[in-house]
C-alpha cells in the first residue's frame, strides 16, 4: 500500500489559518422550514452555528467539501501512482520533485509527466451531477522520464486546489464600487434577471480570489478577505460574483445539526442530543457515501 502521509501544508500562518467555510446560509438556517427565525439579534451566533456543523460534517468524513487553494508535501514510495487527499485541480507547474530530499532544487513536472485518477472524476465541470474528487495521481514520464514518484520523506510537493468538487452559480448582482484587498465590505450592483442571492454563510469567488459573507445590510456584504489559502487583492467595479455550492446532502445535514445544536441550547431534547454520542441516524444515512475510512491523515 502507498505511504498515504501529507507532512505539511506550505501555507503562510496567516492564511493557513483563515479556513472559514459553511455548507448553510444564515438565511436557510433561520427559514421557516428549519428554525423559523425573524429577528436579527442572534445572527452571529447562529451563523457560527453554520460553520460548526460544517466542521463536523468534515470530521465525520475524514475530507473537507471547500475549496483549499494549497501546496501539500507527500513522501514518495517509488510507485508508479501517488495517493493524495481529494484533489480539484492542480496548477501550472503545480508538481514538484526532490530528486535529493526536501529542501534540495526541485525539478518540476509539467501536466504531460502525470495523470490525474480517477479519470472519469470530472471534479471541476458545473454540469456533471456525477462529478467526484480525484484521488491519485499516475506518473507517465512523458517528458521527465521518471514512471514513478521517487522514494523520499517530504520529496513531492503538489499545488493545487484541494476538496470534493469546484461548482459555482452566478450571483444575481456584481461589484457595485471597486474595493481595494483590506476592504471588508463591498457594495452591490442593482439587481438583474436570474442568479443566485447573496447572504451571510456564502463563500464568494471574486476573480481568484475567495471572499466569505459575514453579513448582509441592504446591498452591502460584511466579507472576510482572502479565506481558503486565496490571496486578497483589489477588486474591480463590475467584478462578476460567483458562490460555491456544495452537494445537497452534505447542506441537508449541516441544516439539521445546526438546528438541533440551537434547539437543544436553548433547553430542547431529542434523539440525538438524548442517545448515544455521535452523528444521528438520519444524518448518518446523508453522509454516509461521503464518508471516507481514516486511515493515516486522509
Amino acid at each position: 500500500m502507498e505511504n498515504l502521509i501529507i507532512l505539511s501544508i506550505l501555507l503562510p500562518t496567516e492564511r493557513y489559518l483563515k479556513m472559514t467555510h459553511a455548507y448553510i446560509t444564515l438565511d436557510a438556517l433561520k427559514s421557516e422550514a428549519a428554525l423559523n427565525i425573524t429577528g436579527t439579534a442572534n445572527d452571529d451566533r447562529l451563523l457560527g452555528l453554520a460553520e460548526a456543523a460544517s466542521s463536523v460534517i468534515d470530521r465525520w468524513c475524514n475530507r473537507h467539501f471547500f475549496a483549499l487553494k494549497a501546496t501539500l508535501r507527500f513522501d514518495g514510495s517509488g510507485a508508479a501512482t501517488l495517493g493524495v487527499p481529494d484533489l480539484i485541480s492542480v496548477d501550472s507547474e503545480g508538481v514538484r520533485i526532490y530528486e535529493r530530499g526536501y529542501g534540495g532544487f526541485p525539478t518540476t513536472w509539467t501536466a504531460d509527466d502525470y495523470r490525474l485518477l480517477p479519470y472519469d472524476a470530472d471534479p471541476a465541470s458545473p454540469g456533471n451531477s456525477n462529478s467526484r474528487p480525484y484521488t491519485r495521481l499516475l506518473a507517465t514520464g512523458a517528458k521527465s522520464g521518471r514512471l514513478c514518484f521517487p522514494p523520499g520523506r517530504g520529496n513531492i510537493e503538489v499545488s493545487g486546489v484541494w476538496g470534493w468538487w469546484k461548482r459555482l452559480r452566478r450571483a444575481s448582482q456584481l461589484v457595485d464600487a471597486a474595493a481595494d484587498a483590506a476592504a471588508t465590505a463591498l457594495e452591490l450592483s442593482a439587481l438583474e434577471n436570474g442568479g443566485a442571492t447573496l447572504a451571510a454563510g456564502h463563500t464568494l469567488l471574486i476573480g481568484d480570489e475567495q471572499v466569505y459573507v459575514r453579513g448582509r445590510d441592504g446591498e452591502t456584504l460584511t466579507v472576510e478577505r482572502g479565506v481558503n489559502g486565496t490571496v486578497a487583492a483589489a477588486i474591480d467595479k463590475d467584478s462578476p460574483i460567483d458562490i460555491y455550492e456544495y452537494p445537497a446532502p452534505v447542506s441537508e445535514a449541516a441544516l439539521r445539526i445546526a438546528a438541533q445544536l440551537w434547539q437543544d441550547a436553548r433547553g430542547g431534547v431529542d434523539d440525538w442530543q438524548a442517545g448515544s454520542v455521535g452523528i444521528d441516524p438520519d444524518i448518518g444515512l446523508l453522509l454516509a457515501p461521503y464518508r471516507k475510512p481514516a486511515l493515516g491523515v486522509f
